[in-house]
């Protein structure tokens, strides 16, 4: 799961820290919203419906593993676009540019925006 000690010191300290169960999925506010469908199609997407549908409370590892990875450069670059993200989920790493993060989550972005 890690890819050098300051990652397995950070997730060591996230580790400490008390959790809490999700508390974020309510359906029938999201329906009522007009906002289901999006939450759903986004959660698809990422592949992340599962943990909807299982009800699971929690995914400790899971969380803990992308914070302990999540880096941001705002001066590096990704594909030729300024601002990088990377982080590590199931033990495969990740980066995309920041643009690119804000157009999956359908963020505005601008000309002089990341």
């Amino acid at each position: 799961m890690f890819v050098n000690d300051a990652q397995k010191l950070k997730c060591e300290t996230l580790s400490a820290r008390k959790t809490n169960e999700q508390k974020f999925w309510h359906a029938d506010s999201l329906r009522t919203l007009g906002l289901l469908g999006d939450v759903v199609a986004l959660l698809r997407n990422l592949r992340w419906m599962h943990y909807v549908e299982q009800k699971c409370v929690l995914y400790h590892r899971l969380i803990l593993e992308y914070f302990s990875s999540l880096v941001v450069d705002w001066v590096g670059l990704y594909q030729g676009q300024e601002g990088l993200i990377s982080f590590r989920m199931f033990n495969i790493d990740h980066g995309m540019s920041l643009r690119g993060l804000n157009e999956l989550f359908h963020f505005p972005t601008y000309d002089y925006s990341f």
